[in-house]
């Protein structure tokens, strides 16, 4: 499992393989979207993701994914997915470099 952090207009993505990093905390911050997929919910998490809307207020800027497939390279290269489908609608995400925050421990 990863968590993976995206942020607008600041466009940033950043890949949390170790679940106790002090970085995933920050996440409790209200009122952030947080979404979780697993290979059951994909396909509606997909659909979920493309209706979101990102802008620079605080409760559209950023978003917490939890990625659950039970293999680490799959779920990054999921993460790396959204990100471009996220770039299809909001350009900014397009020039975000993915980041591997930290790894399993």
């Amino acid at each position: 499992m990863i968590k993976v952090y995206y942020n607008y207009p600041r466009p940033r993505m950043r890949m949390h393989a170790n679940l106790n990093c002090s970085a995933i905390e920050k996440s409790g911050k209200a009122p952030q979207r947080k979404i979780s997929i697993n290979r059951d919910s994909q396909r509606a998490k997909l659909i979920e993701l493309k209706d979101l809307t990102f802008a620079s207020d605080k409760s559209q800027n950023d978003l917490w994914l939890t990625i659950d497939f039970g293999n680490v390279v799959e779920e990054e290269a999921e993460a790396k997915r959204i990100l471009r489908t996220l770039g299809e609608h909001y350009t900014r995400f397009l020039k975000a470099e993915p980041i591997v925050h930290c790894s399993r421990p």
